[in-house]
């Protein structure tokens, strides 16, 4: 995070000052994968993301942050939520 630190905020309005954004990646599967699948992937990935390459991302301000299916679920539908916000706060009207 410490290259962020130099990027410029977002001020919002007060219907959005309680919200932070912030970019992240997942790896997804497709509806009714299986769980023994999933599962299997999820400490594929997290076996992947090394002390050393964690550390070799940091180099670049990325930080990895690995997590169960559960949680990424959860990130995605905040998210959606956020999202449905802030395009109603902006007064925009989906086409």
């Amino acid at each position: 995070m410490p290259l962020l630190m130099k990027a410029t905020s977002w001020v919002f309005g007060p219907k959005l000052q309680k919200h932070q954004l912030a970019a992240w990646m997942a790896l997804l599967a497709p509806a009714k994968t299986p769980r023994a699948v999933i599962d299997q992937l999820n400490r594929a990935v997290q076996a992947a993301f090394d002390p050393e390459l964690k550390a070799k991302l940091a180099e670049s301000g990325t930080e990895v942050a690995t997590s169960t299916p559960e949680d990424v679920q959860r990130l995605i539908a905040r998210d959606i939520k956020l999202d449905v916000e802030l395009v109603k706060a902006s007064g925009m009207t989906p086409q």
